[in-house]
């Protein structure tokens, strides 16, 4: 495999994407997993906010948390994980809600479930727990000689197969639905921030500095996409007079931040990054193609739609569908809601898709992701008083 840059070498360029795509620390806390704060302000609790902090099991506020990850399985069972380990169950498409009992009081960062009683969460510090009872008690996974935080799963065909990603090039496999993980781990020191398999045997890892992963032997041998085209010559939209002007340097692929990948074939595929890139390819990742997304928002996360489309979401309610040949963002969503949106989910037959964010950000589908509505903050705010 081609040698992987390391960030000494990249500390200038990973500063510039870091730059344009204009992040605050919250949404560089929430998209990365390298720190998490506690709440929606930087500002201390207030003496109420402490006063019903100790009201609730853990101190968890489900109306003040952010929400990291969400995992549709069906109308019925939705699971949504956060900061503070906060987990929350949606059911009857999200219309009731259920705290649930947290295994741990750290970051969770994502989330997947085999069925409504087998699932997993991962989070801070390799932290990764099973339940086998719809989330009513969980376990921890064996998870041997890594710390890196959990950032992303993914289930090959055998959903028993489980994968995991996160910083410092960490790879963990798992063969029985995450009760015990095995280190694959590349040995570089490259934060890799989503995975994806089609089957068994193909699979696709993204992360910074434009990394793109393929894997044809079910994770055995990886192998780095080169080929990126489409890219424009800054990542600010200037002329070549004002760039060298102002010292904008061109723009590589290395300086990709990208976040999340999704493939609706085996051929046919989306990754998506920092400043609103979208890369597209249609030959199982060999070559790709940069646009942007119908925004210059950093987007998080891209998921296809259970009527044949794509969407995703980022920074700033960001929201965009890909209808066609462009991407179109939903603006009713971008004027209401002023945080990120770090993840979205939709049930196999579109009848419930859940999108969450920051601020404890809850949006629901019920029409495969046409329009989105609020879950209202007051039912969140709900479930403290139902801990026990």
């Amino acid at each position: 495999m081609p040698a992987i840059r390391q960030r000494s070498r990249s500390v200038a360029r990973a500063w510039r994407v870091w730059r344009w795509a204009k992040w605050g620390p919250f949404v560089v806390a929430a998209a990365l997993g390298s720190a998490c704060v506690r709440g929606n302000s930087a500002e201390p609790p207030t003496a109420a906010a402490k006063a019903k902090a100790k009201a609730v099991e853990g101190g968890i506020l489900p109306a003040q948390e952010d929400y990291y990850a969400v995992d549709v399985v069906d109308a019925d069972h939705a699971w949504i994980v956060g900061s503070y380990g906060v987990v929350v169950l949606l059911r009857d498409r999200g219309r009731a809600a259920e705290l649930q009992p947290t295994p741990v009081h750290d970051p969770l960062f994502c989330v997947s479930f085999l069925d409504p009683s087998n699932g997993v969460v991962g989070g801070r510090a390799a932290r990764i727990f099973r339940t086998t009872d719809g989330g009513r008690s969980w376990s921890p996974a064996t998870v041997p000689g890594v710390t890196e935080n959990v950032l992303a799963f993914a289930r090959t065909r055998n959903p028993q197969r489980l994968w995991a990603v996160g910083p410092r090039g960490m790879i963990l496999r798992s063969l029985d639905d995450g009760a015990t993980w095995e280190d694959r781990s590349l040995g570089k020191d490259i934060t890799l921030n989503a995975v994806t398999f089609v089957n068994d045997r193909e699979g696709w890892i993204v992360g910074e500095f434009g990394t793109i992963l393929h894997t044809s032997d079910g994770g055995e041998t990886w192998e780095r996409s080169e080929e990126i085209t489409g890219l424009p010559p800054y990542a600010e939209d200037v002329t070549e007079e004002v760039a060298l002007r102002v010292g904008i340097p061109p723009l590589s692929k290395d300086d990709l931040y990208l976040f999340d990948v999704s493939f609706v074939t085996p051929d046919t595929g989306y990754a998506v990054g920092a400043g609103g890139f979208v890369l597209a390819t249609v030959d199982r990742g060999r070559h790709w193609t940069a646009s942007h997304g119908g925004t210059r928002n950093t987007l998080f996360k891209v998921a296809p739609t259970p009527i044949g489309g794509m969407i995703a979401t980022g920074i700033l309610g960001t929201i965009v569908r890909h209808r066609g040949e462009s991407w179109v963002a939903d603006e009713e969503i971008s004027h209401k809601l002023f945080t990120w949106v770090r993840d979205v989910s939709f049930a196999p037959d579109g009848a419930l898709g859940v999108a969450v964010g920051g601020q404890a950000a809850v949006l629901l589908s019920r029409d495969r992701g046409e329009t989105w509505e609020m879950l209202p903050r007051e039912r969140l705010a709900a479930l403290s008083n139902n801990t026990s």
